[in-house]
């Protein structure tokens, strides 16, 4: 559990320094692993979902507060979650060397 707050942690600052970068990385996987492996599937549900997940991200910073709160910081909070899980999941502790 110690290595998945490490992980969320890092990808927090990561992706607060990093405008809208998680959705290049979160989309196409969660795609794939909802949809298969079939790339004539997988490369036009991903440009839809990256789409739907900016809009939706960019909606809540517009509508949380009077002032607008940066993208980034949206993007950050409901990404780093997702990919700290699947990278998780995906290669148990061979990768991150803790």
């Amino acid at each position: 559990m110690i290595k998945f707050w490490i992980l969320f942690v890092e990808l927090f600052k990561f992706f607060i320094r990093n405008i809208i970068s998680w959705i290049g990385l979160i989309a196409p996987h969660v795609i794939r692993l909802l949809f298969g492996n079939n790339n004539y599937k997988v490369a036009p549900l991903s440009f839809m979902c990256g789409a739907a997940l900016l809009l939706f991200a960019d909606t809540v910073a517009r509508s949380l507060s009077g002032n607008e709160i940066p993208v980034s910081i949206i993007t950050a909070v409901i990404g780093a979650p997702i990919l700290a899980q699947l990278m998780l999941r995906r290669n148990n502790d061979i990768w991150i060397g803790i």
